[in-house]
């Protein structure tokens, strides 16, 4: 077993298994994980799966009693956002195990189900993966064409399942069909559990990706794959009703991964710009150098202001899974834009694989697209905001946005907000406008709590350019009716044509 292994059965619920993870992981990259060596050869060495697994890593989130450290999200965050800092595929390896792998099982696994799975998955024996999405389905569940078809005392399953992270490593995977027949519902879905190795169930190979190289993403095929009653996870016909709370783990751990690479990104950018010379002196005292930094520096401190913030609100399921959309979002796109900017502040240096800034890059595009498109969760919260806007807010973060965002969405319901369920542009904006509010909330009530200069600086900092955007959103609007306009008219023109 490796020396840095984490024994958490036995720690206090103190944060001391937090840092003793940290702690254990910042020793094991130093000697383990060569990031760039992985992203070449487009996968993790199986050794290096079975050291994260005696490092404890596989079972952050799961219960003690079968053998994990039972963390709160709060505490497993900044563990996955060190993994991210040092290797992205690493990290979502590790994180989709511990969030949509695992915790269906957690939440609604049946005594016999936690006790058959759970110690092995805690240990790592056992890798997790989580498929929802097909060739024809993507954020849109209802068009799922995989289906569990009874067939005496079994459930058939046929189908297939695409972009599945982890599919080469994992033994279990928790599936999502179709189960017509098998409920009062007529379009019913059911969470089911699929074991490697279960005749008529393939994996294929491994896709080319642009990033997160040497994670595994692979396609799922079913052919009559027999599954007896003990296979299927939680109620039957009612996976929608359970499907929110294990997407809102899997989005947090994502956001929690931007944070990672967004932090690693900045203190690349920091060594290199402290060092090159330029017109006479470091690129760090040239005021340009000085404002781009501060601004890239209050954004991440806003991102982690609001993954901390969504994170800490876990036990409260409908607020929680609005927070996660929020955090994911914002985290994402911040995290891109940060990794952009670093690299364009390396000059020529950062377009060369050999500085690391392009992985960086290259890992993070995809989190805009998977735990959920950027644009659907938008959507989603901008409903959100009209019809639920508690449910949406942070009460202890409230921030100089907020009062403008809520006089904006007292207009928008006097002038019948209902009406605006079937404009999803409108919606996305609504949406945007609430997550800048949310971020801005969240670093404030963080910069009130210090007292060093610093904190108050970032909060200034990104509530100045939170308020610039928010404006730039509000009137955004006429750009999007002509933006619309001509992409109609181009498009409908290719289709004739």
């Amino acid at each position: 077993m490796s020396t840095d292994a984490v024994s958490p059965a036995s720690a206090p619920k103190d944060h001391s298994v937090e840092r003793e993870v940290r702690a254990a992981i910042v020793s094991f990259a130093r000697r383990r994980i060569d990031a760039k060596s992985f992203d070449r050869e487009g996968r993790l060495p199986r050794e290096l799966i079975t050291e994260l697994g005696e490092l404890g890593l596989f079972g952050l989130t799961l219960p003690e009693s079968f053998g994990g450290s039972g963390l709160m999200l709060r505490e497993v965050a900044p563990i996955v956002a060190e993994m991210a800092s040092v290797d992205r595929s690493v990290a979502t390896t590790v994180g989709l195990h511990l969030g949509l792998g695992t915790r269906g099982l957690v939440l609604h696994g049946t005594p016999e189900q936690k006790e058959r799975y759970l110690p092995r998955l805690a240990r790592g024996d056992l890798i997790a993966a989580f498929s929802v999405t097909e060739p024809t389905a993507g954020s849109d569940l209802s068009a799922i064409r995989a289906e569990g078809t009874p067939r005496g005392s079994h459930l058939s399953v046929t189908g297939s399942k695409c972009f599945v992270t982890n599919a080469r490593l994992a033994g279990l995977f928790t599936v999502l069909v179709k189960t017509r027949g098998l409920s009062e519902g007529q379009n019913g879905t059911s969470l089911v559990l699929l074991e490697k190795g279960d005749r008529g169930f393939s994996i294929d190979q491994e896709e080319r990706k642009l990033g997160l190289r040497a994670s595994s993403t692979a396609s799922l095929s079913f052919d009559e794959v027999l599954l007896t009653a003990d296979r299927i996870l939680g109620p039957t016909g009612q996976a929608a009703r359970v499907l929110d709370p294990i997407l809102a783990v899997g989005r947090m751990l994502l956001a929690a991964g931007c944070v990672g690479t967004a932090h690693r990104a900045l203190a690349e950018t920091r060594a290199h710009v402290a060092t090159r010379r330029q017109f006479g002196r470091t690129l760090s005292q040239l005021p340009v150098v000085r404002s781009t930094y501060g601004r890239l520096a209050s954004r991440l401190e806003a991102m982690q202001a609001l993954v901390d913030t969504a994170a800490a609100h876990e036990a409260d399921l409908e607020r929680f899974s609005l927070l996660s959309m929020a955090a994911k979002v914002f985290a994402s796109e911040t995290a891109f834009h940060i990794c952009d900017t670093a690299l364009q502040l390396h000059g020529g240096w950062g377009y060369m694989e050999d500085s690391g800034l392009p992985m960086l890059l290259r890992d993070v595009r995809v989190t805009r697209i998977f735990e959920g498109a950027n644009e659907v969760l938008l959507q989603r919260l901008g409903a959100a905001a009209i019809l639920k806007p508690a449910a949406l807010s942070a009460p202890d973060s409230e921030g100089p946005l907020a009062e403008r965002l809520s006089a904006l969405l007292a207009s928008i319901r006097t002038q019948g907000g209902v009406a605006l369920m079937g404009q999803p542009e409108v919606l996305q904006r609504i949406g945007r406008l609430s997550v800048l509010a949310l971020a801005s909330g969240a670093l404030t009530r963080r910069s009130s709590a210090s007292t060093t200069t610093e904190a108050s600086l970032m909060s200034r900092c990104f509530n100045q350019l939170a308020a610039t955007e928010f404006d730039q959103v509000i009137q955004s609007e006429e750009d999007d009716a002509v933006a619309g306009a001509a992409g109609a008219s181009l498009l409908e023109g290719a289709r004739d044509s």
